[in-house]
């Protein structure tokens, strides 16, 4: 059974598992995402990107993390064309944090509704018991009290 799109499996992709939050994913060379069913999706689209599952996850970091090779210090994903649906293996690559791409939220719940990842799951990585929710790291701002 498939998507209502109708995906149908390639014989020229190579499936990979990965692991992340707990979760195991299989992660097509297509940029798609085999789920638990046998289902085939290309996730939907949120804010720019393309997502998979509830807790929003995003394809473009499933993708690097199946099959672009990660180099030390290196924990974002950069769209090399700059298009956000492009997940395609030889348009992502792993940079530095950037301090252009930090984004701060006034709330977990605000964070939710802006990115679609899961606030459960943001402030468990926010509370430090988990290092990613939705491939991104959180973290609570410190605020100076004065």
């Amino acid at each position: 059974m498939y998507y209502e799109d109708h995906i149908k499996p390639d014989p020229n992709e190579e499936w990979r598992e990965i692991e992340l939050d707990s979760r195991k994913f299989r992660v097509s060379s297509l940029r798609r995402i085999r789920l638990s069913n046998g289902e085939i999706t290309q996730g939907s689209l949120h804010i720019g990107y393309r997502k998979v599952a509830r807790e929003g996850y995003l394809i473009h970091r499933l993708v690097a993390l199946a099959f672009c090779p990660k180099e030390e210090g290196k924990e974002y994903i950069n769209h090399i064309d700059g298009n956000p649906i492009n997940n395609s293996t030889s348009n992502l690559e792993w940079q530095i944090f950037d301090d252009g791409s930090t984004q701060e939220f006034p709330s977990i719940a605000e964070a939710q509704r802006t990115t679609g990842i899961n606030q459960s799951n943001i402030g468990v990585v926010c509370r430090g018991l988990r290092a990613y929710a939705g491939g991104y790291r959180w973290e609570y701002v410190k605020c100076n009290d004065t």
